[in-house]
């Protein structure tokens, strides 16, 4: 279990590493407004990328060992549940704004 639990992190923490070099460093030296027609997409990626980070996390609260990684990993899924679908809705206002 361990080897699995081992690939199961440095997946995330490439996805983390790609994300932050490919995404979040652009995205700190772009300037100006998002156009209008972007705002779905950005909303979109941004609510998929919590959807599946929501989907991990919901793995593991029954498999931890302490009471704190338990509490810690329901209470982050259902956040990240939620946030998304924030993301979600106002992906969809976005797609009606400029429909």
């Amino acid at each position: 279990m361990d080897a699995e639990l081992q690939k199961i992190v440095d997946a995330v923490r490439a996805v983390e590493k790609q994300l932050r070099e490919t995404a979040v460093g652009p995205a700190l030296t772009a300037r100006g407004l998002v156009p209008a027609v972007r705002e779905e997409q950005i909303l979109g990626a941004v609510a998929s990328v919590l959807e599946t980070l929501q989907g991990l996390t919901g793995i593991f609260p029954d498999r931890m060992t302490t009471p704190t990684g338990r509490t810690t990993f329901h209470r982050v899924s259902k956040d990240l549940s939620g946030l998304a679908l924030q993301l979600r809705a106002a992906e969809g206002r976005a797609a009606a704004d400029h429909a």
